[in-house]
């Protein structure tokens, strides 16, 4: 066999749900797009009839709340495979917020008690043996 195929199995990071909806590019060695699948309701794509060779996962759309992966993820197809190479994909979920100083909670401010007056405990001195 000269041919071999990928299996994506596309998840949440943090809860490992499958995620359905992201979109991979298959590059090979020359980074030519070579497929182009889109995961299913069980976050599942597969990409068959793949020569031998190195090839790279582009992550070219991530599902709706999440970012899209950075980095392409490398994968070989070797002669003689049976099986197909298995890829997890994880991705974060997605902060569309820019990050900045949160907002302090008026309700949740802590209030000084008059009840408790911050003066030292005398029989406890702030000494060690």
């Amino acid at each position: 066999l000269d041919k071999g195929s990928v299996e994506i199995t596309k998840m949440a990071a943090e809860s490992k749900n499958i995620l359905s909806g992201a979109v991979f590019e298959v590059h090979d060695e020359k980074g030519k797009v070579v497929a182009r699948v889109t995961t299913d309701k069980e976050g599942k794509a597969k990409v068959s009839d793949l020569s031998v060779g190195n090839y790279t996962l582009v992550e070219v759309e991530a599902p709706k709340g999440y970012e899209k992966l950075t980095n392409p993820i490398p994968f070989e197809i070797t002669k003689g495979m049976i099986n197909s190479v298995q890829l997890e994909v994880l991705n974060e979920l997605s902060h569309l917020a820019p990050p900045g100083p949160e907002k302090p909670d008026p309700e949740k401010t802590e209030k000084p008690d008059p009840e408790k007056p911050g003066k030292p405990d005398p029989e406890k001195p702030g000494t060690t043996d």
